[in-house]
């Protein structure tokens, strides 16, 4: 069976049970949440699992539909891969991806179906409904003042791994961060078994994606197209599951990405976990940032060179054009002309925007020569910019960590 009923048991424990020690605490608010949240759950899911079987009966033969280089955006959050896998999914010659609402609501072949049969029947109600949709999202998601999010939008395929409770962020959002651990050194500390369930179910995922919309234009030829931090410690695994696998790695100077990171995590702890104080996580981020800057540099140097690019986030935002066109001629990937047009435009509106997002080191407990001292192998081999910090010469231990999940 795939799905972790273990592991879906100690969250439903713990996250009503915490103990004084745990770094969320069971709030008015917290409860409200967690109530809201367990019958969805458990009714999508019913639908859900009705649908795979369904799918088993009717679009069976989803199970040889084949996967073709692959694409993987990879890297650690805040650096970039968002933005570049909506670039590139503008590219809808070349690749195909979730969009959230699939991911969630409707992983089957057969929901897919039903939607687009929905879709055709209602007609000018289906534009009726999305725009309230769209109403509700910004009421909700548009709030969301460090990631932008739609259910109509390209999104991490993380959230697939929920439907068997084995996705890094049901355990991140909850704040049970000796729970997350095992999954941000996915290659290094989950047993081989674990770590074949999770991507064979993400395997049957992509190609029941693939078979759905294996009718569109050029739906025979399309490349899947994955942007996944949460992919960054699974390396291995990809390579492993999808041997023509192409990976992009997005990296960006630690100074920016490591308070960027501390922050969003913050944001949603405050907004869903209820710490008893502010970034109690900061030091597990740090690791886990850490082992995702090192891991899958050193993997990457053990892959063959056509099936990888490196990709700097300050080249991307400065000549988004100029990146796309390097990773393209690097995966011998078709550029048409229109979306090199698309190109053009995004790489002029990209050099007029300026982020609004401002960061107060001290304020996370933070420090600019500590970051420089830790990432200090980053800084060296993209020659990042160090902004007058120097390394003190005494790193912090940032793989001090339990390698099993300790109960709070």
């Amino acid at each position: 069976m795939d799905f972790d009923f273990r592991g879906f048991g100690r969250f439903v424990r713990r996250a009503l049970f915490p103990k004084r020690s745990a770094p969320y605490r069971l709030t008015l608010k917290r409860a409200a949440l967690l109530a809201g949240f367990f019958p969805v759950f458990y009714v999508t899911e019913a639908i859900t699992r009705s649908s795979f079987l369904l799918d088993n009966l009717i679009y069976g033969a989803f199970r040889r539909q084949p996967i073709h280089k692959p694409v993987f955006i990879i890297g650690n959050p805040r650096s970039g891969t968002t933005y570049l896998q909506r670039v590139l999914a503008k590219d809808e010659h070349t690749f195909t991806c979730m969009r959230l609402w699939e991911t969630l609501f409707a992983p089957s072949v057969s929901q897919r179906r039903a939607a687009r049969t929905l879709l055709r029947l209602t007609g000018s109600s289906a534009s009726a409904l999305r725009r309230i949709l769209w109403r509700l999202e910004q009421l909700v998601l548009g709030k969301n003042r460090v990631h932008e999010s739609s259910l109509f939008a390209p999104e991490e395929d993380q959230y697939y791994m929920v439907h068997i409770w084995s996705a890094l962020i049901v355990w991140h959002l909850a704040g049970m961060l000796d729970e997350a651990y095992i999954y941000t050194r996915f290659d290094t500390r989950m047993n081989r078994a674990d770590q074949d369930r999770i991507m064979n179910f993400y395997r049957r995922g992509i190609q029941r994606h693939l078979y759905a919309h294996r009718n569109r234009p050029g739906g025979s030829s399309l490349h899947y197209l994955s942007k996944n931090p949460s992919a960054t410690p699974k390396v291995a695994a990809l390579y492993r599951h999808f041997p023509d696998a192409r990976v992009i790695y997005l990296v960006r100077n630690p100074l920016d990405m490591v308070p960027s990171m501390v922050s969003v995590l913050e944001y949603a702890w405050q907004l869903l976990g209820s710490p008893p104080k502010r970034y109690m996580g900061r030091e597990r981020i740090l690791a886990m940032a850490h082992h995702w800057y090192e891991y899958p540099l050193k993997r990457l140097d053990q892959a063959p060179k056509e099936s990888y690019i490196i990709v700097r986030y300050d080249d991307l935002i400065a000549d988004v054009r100029g990146t796309v066109e390097r990773i393209y001629n690097h995966f011998d990937l078709p550029l048409q002309p229109e979306y090199v047009e698309y190109l053009r435009r995004e790489t002029v509106r990209e050099r007029r925007y300026k982020s609004t997002h401002q960061y107060d080191l001290v304020e996370m407990g933070l420090s600019g020569e500590q970051i420089v001292t830790d990432f200090r192998v980053v800084f060296e081999r993209f020659d990042f910019d160090m902004r007058g910090y120097k390394p003190t010469g005494v790193p912090s231990d940032l793989e001090a960590e339990p390698l099993e999940p300790q109960e709070a």
